[in-house]
């Protein structure tokens, strides 16, 4: 379905009609009385989030369009001190329903698709990005069948990014472009009555980007999502039981609501039915989800030897993907193949430090593993291969990533004083003493210890 992919690229584009062929057409559209951007909102019962939302949508767009589909709280009413063209709509159990319907009330002749628990913002705080953004709003030569991806930053409350991915929020208002599924709605190309839809050219638009904050797991549970979504999916599932990608999201949205056992169940399934056929589902998301359940539940014992199989099968089908390399990496280092496992880890963070989004979809998969945690992996397995060295480079990098609150410092701050000591690395040593004296879960007599071994 997809095609003509590619990294965005400020370019000249023509439109077929030629009402619009360069970058004044702001100025043109504005003369023509209609706006060229709509930034497109349903929501309900969101009066947490909703300001935050409506103040960066105002830095790129001509219109805010707010459909509200049943509001309880003061939703409705911060939509009104906004200046939103706001209305109202009856909710059919449907999210591309009402998805679709925002798209209908808009009047731009971009869309620009913006949830109330997200921020627009400008990569580097850089404001000239959202004039630049709107500048190239310009219908190419693929209109009307192309659309811009921004990059969605899964944070926490506290700022903390769990994950991210590229999703479709741009295009042109048409027609033929709307949403599909009752729930976690796809953006697609619905021409009537044809036989193939028409490709769709897709674009990475880098200089602004998105957080999100609905996978904050007290978010989360407070909007009852679960109440909302897992219905429609379960639904969805029966209705269509040899849909992979239906069946990818009921497993997700098992794991988002910690149903480990149900999750696994669903998803193994799934991946042993693709390994075959990949390219009839979601086989990279699939994987990645399963194999990162594997390592966060840790009361559900899965053979080492089984992730290696589903490991290597992944880096087979996609081999840039690092999160492949990791569990590998990892399922060796339980099984003793460290020699192996060390190649694996390494392989994981080569991919790492040059891990880009080289295809554009809308199931673009997102990162699990962190730098750090390669890292950390890669300085454990260099340890029982008693290099140590090497393993000491892999403590320094960790110690400017790792977040405090992580397990696993006593650890690494014990093993890296010792290695400081034995190297005199007199510049990285008062470091490693000052975080292993002052880290609560480090035992005292471990900083006594190495203090012992400095003196000697």
């Amino acid at each position: 379905m997809m095609s003509k992919k590619q990294i965005y690229t400020p370019q000249k584009k023509i439109h077929p009609n030629q009402h619009l062929q360069n970058q004044r057409a702001p100025a043109l559209i504005k003369k023509l009385d209609r706006p060229l951007l709509s930034v497109a909102m349903m929501v309900k019962n969101e009066e947490d989030f909703l300001e935050d939302a409506l103040k960066s949508a105002q830095k790129i767009a001509d219109e805010i369009v707010v459909v509200d589909t049943g509001s309880t709280d003061r939703t409705v009413e911060i939509a009104k001190a906004y200046n939103t063209k706001l209305s109202f709509y009856e909710w059919q159990n449907d999210f591309s329903d009402a998805r679709n319907e925002t798209i209908r009330r808009s009047q731009g002749d971009w869309i620009f698709i913006l949830d109330a628990d997200e921020r627009i913002v400008a990569k580097n705080q850089n404001p000239k990005f959202f004039q630049d953004f709107r500048n190239h709003l310009v219908p190419s030569v693929h209109f009307p069948y192309q659309a811009l991806m921004l990059n969605v930053s899964n944070q926490t409350l506290a700022g903390a990014e769990m994950n991210s991915l590229h999703s479709v929020r741009v295009f042109p208002r048409h027609e033929h472009l709307k949403y599909q599924n009752r729930v976690h709605n796809q953006f697609a190309v619905c021409v009537p009555n044809v036989e193939k839809q028409p490709d769709m050219s897709l674009q990475i638009y880098p200089h602004i980007y998105l957080i999100h904050l609905g996978y904050d797991p007290d978010v989360y549970a407070k909007k009852k999502k679960t109440a909302r979504s897992l219905p429609l999916i379960e639904a969805m599932v029966k209705e269509n039981p040899n849909n992979y990608i239906y069946r990818f999201y009921l497993g997700r949205e098992y794991l988002i609501n910690k149903k480990y056992s149900l999750a696994i169940e669903i998803l193994e399934e799934t991946i042993f039915e693709l390994l075959d056929q990949p390219e009839k589902g979601y086989f990279v998301e699939t994987l990645k989800t399963l194999l990162y359940i594997y390592e966060i539940e840790k009361t559900i014992l899965v053979e080492a030897e089984k992730i290696e199989v589903l490991a290597a099968a992944g880096v087979a089908y996609a081999k840039e993907q690092p999160d492949f390399w990791y569990h590998l990496a990892l399922a060796q280092y339980q099984l003793k193949k460290n020699n192996d496992a060390i190649q694996s880890a390494k392989k994981c963070i080569e991919t790492l430090e040059n891990f880009e989004i080289k295809q554009t979809s809308q199931s673009n998969p997102y990162l699990f593993v962190t730098p750090w945690k390669a890292y950390e992996l890669a300085s454990e397995i260099f340890w029982a291969l008693d290099q140590y060295q090497d393993a000491y480079q892999m403590f320094l990098k960790i110690l400017k990533q790792k977040p405090e609150t992580e397990a696993g410092w006593p650890f690494l701050l014990n093993s890296a004083c010792a290695i400081a000591i034995d190297q005199k690395d007199s510049q990285n040593l008062a470091l490693l003493l000052e975080k292993l004296i002052i880290h609560p879960d480090t035992p005292l007599d471990m900083f006594f210890v190495q203090l012992d071994l400095l003196i000697q």
